[in-house]
């Protein structure tokens, strides 16, 4: 595991699996589901490590918006 991440759990809209918050001191904190099991939490652990790695990052996370654009899928 990368030193400069910490992962925290929150319960969010099932719909929502987890997503990645970048802070200004280059530290990435990935929020998984509380509600979904250890299983798809650890698959939703090994995406959002991949969107780090490839620089695939929001600086800013709006959760009202992760939850319309999950909705309107």
């Amino acid at each position: 595991m990368r030193n400069d991440v910490k992962i925290y759990y929150a319960d969010l809209p099932c719909s929502v699996r987890g997503f990645v918050k970048v802070f200004p001191d280059d530290f990435y904190g990935i929020v998984l589901n509380s509600r979904l099991s250890w299983e798809q939490n650890q698959k939703t652990l090994q995406h959002e490590l991949d969107h780090i790695s490839a620089h695939h990052l929001y600086t800013e996370v709006d959760i009202q918006e992760i939850e319309y654009l999950t909705h309107a899928v």
